[in-house]
């Protein structure tokens, strides 16, 4: 028996049940970008786009430069705001418009700075979630949400065994975790296409030893 494995068997090991598509065991079909991420981490709705194995450094660093971006912003705040308290910017403002313009600008440039704040501090905390994963747990985005979710099923279901349901009740139970669990598994193993093996040749009418 001859065993034939398509083209991107030999690769991609594994098959998306959604898109029929040859992938990698880590990779996981995107419901909003309609296809299949290589070492999938989570869909980003600011940047609408899937971050994976080929992106995910490009990711990493987007994060790295608003963090520095936005604390070198405040920096100059800071320092715009320190020297705003001294009386030749009051003058100067009075002189170029007219009317006492300095509250509105300094009140102009502390809402931006907080923002930057606000902004800054997230990212940061972006950041630091991505590294803590990365260098301590080694798994991506998607893996933590798993672990997590199995977590708070399994706290769930200890919730379920203490409580008395009805038989009704548990089955219903049962049934809508069973289709959950067969709508998450998207990636199963590449199955080989077998193609049957040539059947014999037909007998001889006439054994050899008994031609003239």
């Amino acid at each position: 028996m001859v065993v034939r494995l398509p083209l991107d068997a030999l690769k991609f090991n594994h098959v998306c049940t959604i898109c029929k598509t040859f992938v990698k065991a880590s990779a996981k079909h995107c419901g909003y970008c309609e296809r299949c991420v290589d070492s999938f981490d989570h869909h980003c709705k600011w940047l609408n786009n899937c971050i994976g194995a080929r992106n995910y450094r490009g990711f990493v660093g987007l994060v790295f430069t608003l963090v520095l971006s936005q604390g070198t912003y405040t920096g100059f705040v800071v320092a715009f705001l320190r020297l705003a308290t001294r009386e030749e910017f009051v003058e100067r403002c009075r002189e170029y418009t007219g009317w006492q313009a300095e509250n509105f600008i300094l009140a102009v440039v502390s809402c931006s700075g907080i923002t930057a704040v606000v902004t800054g501090l997230c990212a940061l905390l972006l950041l630091l979630f991505h590294l803590y994963l990365r260098l301590v747990k080694h798994m991506t985005t998607y893996e933590y949400v798993l672990v997590r979710r199995n977590k708070a099923g399994a706290y769930r279901q200890q919730d379920l065994d203490r409580t008395e349901l009805s038989d009704l009740s548990r089955h219903a139970l049962l049934v809508v975790e069973g289709q959950s669990s067969r709508l998450s598994a998207r990636v199963m193993p590449a199955m080989p296409h077998l193609s049957p093996s040539p059947p014999d040749p037909p007998p001889d009418l006439c054994p050899a030893s008994q031609l003239p």
